[in-house]
């Protein structure tokens, strides 16, 4: 458990958080994060001499002990699980399950967390050992995130109703790969599916903002030549399977 707390002139900060993690068997672990923050939505503050000092702004210019402040919230959740540590089969040690999910209101406040906030994601991974040094993948990524409306051109911005309502934003990618790893070489398969969508639309106030889809097919071959060296060579091709794609 951990908290933290600042005064300043115009409000208080104060940062409350909790993790909890629970291991299974050797290789497997839940680990679990919940944090609270309360702060300024935004700092309006009043200074009577120049600058020098601040005090908190409300209606009649006074200070206000609380107000204009929020409180906000994120969580994490991460599941590491080796399936031999709950299953006892042969062909269980080869199978490896991780689970990840988490969601940062838009407006909680802490450090390293300002790229995060307004986004929810989820996501799964399976990694199954084929045999020794063969592995095939399986994983899934979802994110929902609550952003400004940045274009693609000012006159699509100034078409929505409200311009300063947040667009919503989602997308995944789902991708199947496959890697061989031989003595100092290896090699690497991969295809996807990209989605992406904006509930912001065009200035003909029909055509969705972004409405992606692409598929993908990559690989990759590699050699260590040494202890601090390797080379490197791959190629991918994409393709768009919608109209409205920006790239």
């Amino acid at each position: 458990i951990v908290q933290q707390s600042r005064p300043d002139a115009v409000g208080n900060y104060r940062l409350l958080g909790v993790d909890a993690t629970w291991r299974v068997g050797t290789h497997s672990q839940l680990h679990a994060e919940f944090a609270r923050s309360e702060s300024n939505d935004a700092v309006d503050a009043l200074s009577m001499d120049g600058g020098l000092t601040f005090q908190g702004l409300d209606d009649i210019g006074a200070t206000t002990a609380g107000g204009r402040t929020g409180a906000h919230s994120a969580w994490k959740a991460e599941l590491r699980a080796r399936l031999d540590d709950l299953v006892e089969r042969p062909w269980a040690k080869r199978l490896e399950l991780h689970l990840y999910g988490q969601d940062i209101d838009r407006a909680f406040s802490a450090s390293g967390t300002l790229l995060e906030q307004g986004r929810k994601k989820l996501g799964a991974q399976i990694t199954w050992g084929v045999a020794d040094g063969d592995r095939v993948i399986l994983r899934h990524d979802y994110e929902v995130a609550i952003l400004p409306r940045v274009g693609p051109t000012p006159e699509a911005v100034a078409a929505n109703p409200d311009p300063l309502r947040l667009d919503e934003r989602t997308s995944s990618l789902t991708s199947l790969s496959w890697a061989r790893r031989a003595a100092d070489w290896t090699f690497a398969l991969e295809s996807s599916w990209q989605r992406a969508k904006s509930s912001g639309v065009l200035a003909d106030g029909m055509t969705p903002q972004v409405d992606v889809e692409r598929v993908g097919l990559g690989g990759q071959i590699s050699r260590r030549v040494g202890r601090d060296l390797t080379l490197r060579i791959g190629q991918e091709v994409q393709w768009s399977l919608s109209e409205n794609d920006p790239v």
